[in-house]
């Protein structure tokens, strides 16, 4: 339905009998106008919670004695395939557009060690996950219809041709 949607624009004229203007005489005012569609690209995606599974493990990095005793890494696992908080349709394009980060299973994996509290890795690692399937379901771009090259292009386009020709030139050893 997108492509039904276009733009409007043209000039509005007014023309009235101003009630302050003693004389009587007629006003004229103009305004621009143009309309234009407003499309919502934002996408919102329910996931069920029985769809997602959370594993904790310990974290590497600074935190002293301490993160060898709490599991604070945070791995979601989303499955793709077997999910029924997506349509077909969802489900083919986010395969198709994580296929190398898929697993054979058909899971969607996403880790986050970035804190140093389960809670804000859960919650951060939540927000990966959204977003990743955000941008596998944004519909593709247009393809670019193919143009020839402008006048301009052209002419740029032989001017390096030729110099870079004449530079070539330059380079040989002078006839004797």
């Amino acid at each position: 339905a997108y492509g039904w949607l276009k733009v409007e624009s043209g000039v509005h004229r007014l023309v009235r009998i101003s009630p302050f203007d003693s004389s009587a005489r007629r006003h004229t005012s103009f305004s621009s106008v143009w309309v234009y569609p407003v499309v919502d690209n934002e996408i919102n995606i329910e996931i069920n919670p029985s769809d997602i599974r959370v594993d904790t493990f310990r974290s590497s990095g600074p935190g002293g004695q301490n993160i060898n005793k709490t599991s604070t890494r945070v791995e979601l696992s989303f499955d793709v395939i077997n999910s029924n908080s997506i349509s077909e349709l969802q489900r083919e394009r986010i395969a198709d557009r994580f296929r190398h980060r898929l697993h054979k299973t058909g899971v969607l994996t996403v880790v986050s060690d970035r804190y140093r509290t389960q809670g804000r890795n859960r919650l951060d690692s939540e927000r990966k996950l959204i977003e990743l399937l955000q941008e596998a379901l944004k519909p593709p771009p247009p393809k670019r219809r193919m143009t020839k090259p402008g006048r301009n292009a052209r002419k740029r386009r032989l001017d390096s041709k030729k110099r870079q020709a004449e530079k070539k030139i330059s380079r040989r050893r002078p006839r004797i």
